[in-house]
């Protein structure tokens, strides 16, 4: 069984990649949570938001577009939240950290269950001002075919360096 994230694939419906990339204008940290907000709109329910401790914009998405979230070539996105972590502390605000979980047992295809999968990748700015990604983990349990299961995954991104053009 293959679990595919396809948090690009969900940025992008969401007209967020715009703020992975900074641009020659930087936007403000207020006009790029309103932008956020517009742009999740047109996909998805409404975004709740708040500023955890950090100093750092959170938004939640109680439920995600289509194909955000597949296994093998089942959409299990209806069963799933996401939230987008905003670094609105530094000079220039981009998105930090991105998750993806499950919100209840989904079945898949009739031979396989999905109790919990929980996903989340974290980016950092390039010094000149770019954002990569730094590391992604993931968790999934279930069962298929009788056989109960974990799958765990972590990698992480090193020695980042910008591509010649």
């Amino acid at each position: 069984m293959r679990l595919r994230f396809a948090s690009p694939a969900l940025f992008t419906s969401l007209a967020l990649a715009p703020f992975l990339a900074t641009e020659a204008i930087n936007p403000d940290a207020d006009a790029l949570k309103e932008r956020i907000i517009a742009h999740a709109r047109t996909v998805t329910k409404p975004a709740t938001s708040a500023v955890d401790a950090r100093g750092r914009t959170i938004f939640r998405f109680a439920s995600l577009p289509k194909e955000a979230v597949m296994v093998s070539d089942a959409d299990i996105s209806a069963n799933a939240s996401g939230e987008v972590v905003v670094d609105t502390t530094s000079a220039v605000p981009f998105i930090e950290e991105v998750r993806f979980s499950s919100t209840k047992p989904t079945r898949v295809k009739l031979v396989a269950k999905i109790e919990r999968f929980e996903t989340m990748t974290r980016y950092r700015l390039m010094p000149d001002g770019k954002p990569v990604p730094i590391e992604l983990a993931s968790e999934m349990s279930g069962s298929m075919l009788g056989q109960e299961g974990r799958i765990r995954t972590r990698i992480v991104y090193t020695d980042h360096r910008p591509v010649p053009r």
